[in-house]
């Protein structure tokens, strides 16, 4: 299983668990919908972070999404969530619950410094150049909810 790891979760020597939220910004443009994504070190995804203490996933999809877009957008649902093991001086499983937004109001040009471009696409050309599989699932369940 592709983006999946098996094996112990002994005490002491699990991975750590870690939740995140995020979201699938959209407007509507001249052919149908477009959504905003985010580049980091040349890879474009779907903007999401950590949740924070006391913060519902639902607040944070939004924060996450106006911090690393410099969008405002509506919750319109969930969408669904992927979960992936990374190793960063340990090894995390994060499951990230991502959520549809629609957009209303702010700008792609204030965006925060941990994001190097926010940039609207339409729906076939973010596929093409979205990087993790995951998330083109996700972004593919947005746009079946938009049609």
């Amino acid at each position: 299983m592709q983006g999946h790891s098996q094996g112990g979760n002994r005490e002491g020597t699990g991975a750590k668990q870690v939740v995140s939220a995020g979201g699938v910004v959209f407007r509507s443009g001249n052919d149908g919908f477009e959504v905003a994504l985010i580049q980091n070190r040349g890879i474009w995804g779907l903007p999401k972070g950590n949740v924070e203490k006391g913060e519902t996933l639902e607040a944070a999809a939004l924060r996450e999404a106006r911090e690393e877009t410099g969008l405002v957008g509506e919750l319109m649902g969930k969408i669904g969530e992927i979960s992936y093991s990374f190793v960063r001086n340990r090894r995390y499983l994060k499951t990230v619950h991502f959520y549809l937004v629609r957009c209303v109001g702010g700008s792609v040009n204030l965006h925060d410094s941990e994001v190097d471009e926010v940039r609207w696409f339409s729906v076939l050309d973010a596929l093409r150049v979205m990087k993790y599989p995951g998330e083109r699932g996700i972004l593919k369940k947005a746009s079946s909810m938009l049609h």
